[in-house]
């Protein structure tokens, strides 16, 4: 059941393109144009991962509960801070208009998830995608009114492959966020490497968890991903608070 429609559903998501290894220096004898020749005709090919953003996003929308939405909009303050950082917005449907109501974006009060994509996962990526979750989950930290910290909007990553051990991986992770004193409440909440593994947010340890997880990683991100979205949350959404105008009424 389960472990069979997540293999599918890796399949819809990652486009891979064998790219053969480039050919090393030519070789300065007979002996070693010979060598060359046989290397070049049995070289190993490696696979170019690149996530089909179109169809990752119809895919999760399958796998999400029925009152929430996913769309590549930007969410939305209403201090009218908008990061671009986030691939998909996962959102409660205030109503059928929503997003074109405010402009192509999402307010902050409706958000569930944030879902941040990666095609391959490495040293450089995955500083850059915890930079990206981090400026997204600044949503209404700016605001002169009191924070709401009862609800943090979970952050999820997903990668299409990864150069990383899952141990390695989870170092990486723990000594940059140390090394960069990043607030706790500015960290994601889940990362996927598809095939490969998780690496979960433990808060009450305030760590993580690594577990290589293989081909079933998707059926335990499906379970982890639906009881984070289930979490009750009222959404206090107030439109008085995103119309800031100087215009001036007449009043009788």
């Amino acid at each position: 059941m389960l472990f069979e429609y997540f293999k599918e559903f890796n399949k819809r998501v990652v486009k891979k393109s064998a790219v053969k290894k480039t050919a090393s220096k030519k070789a300065s004898t007979k002996k070693g144009a010979s060598k060359k020749a046989a290397s070049k005709k049995s070289s190993p090919k490696t696979s170019s991962v690149k996530l089909d953003i179109k169809n990752l996003r119809e895919s999760l929308s399958r796998i999400i509960p029925l009152n929430l939405e996913l769309s590549d909009a930007n969410p939305l303050d209403s201090n009218g801070f908008s990061p671009d950082g986030a691939d998909l917005c996962i959102y409660k449907p205030f109503c059928r208009d929503i997003v074109e109501i405010m402009g192509g974006s999402i307010p902050h009060e409706l958000l569930a998830g944030t879902v941040f994509s990666v095609d391959v996962l490495n040293k450089k990526t995955l500083q850059d995608v915890m930079n990206r979750v981090a400026a997204v989950k600044k949503l209404n930290r700016l605001s002169t009114e009191e924070e709401d910290e009862s609800f943090n909007v979970p952050s999820f990553i997903i990668a299409g492959a990864g150069d990383y051990s899952m141990q390695n991986l989870k170092n990486d992770i723990l000594n940059g966020y140390m090394n960069n004193n990043v607030d706790d409440g500015l960290q994601f909440e889940i990362l996927v490497i598809l095939d490969k593994g998780l690496v979960i947010r433990d808060w009450h340890m305030k760590t993580y968890v690594s577990l290589e997880t293989g081909e079933d990683t998707m059926v335990f991100f499906f379970i982890l991903l639906n009881e984070y979205l289930e979490a009750e949350r009222d959404s206090g959404l107030d439109f008085r608070k995103y119309v800031k105008t100087d215009r001036s009424y007449n009043e009788y």
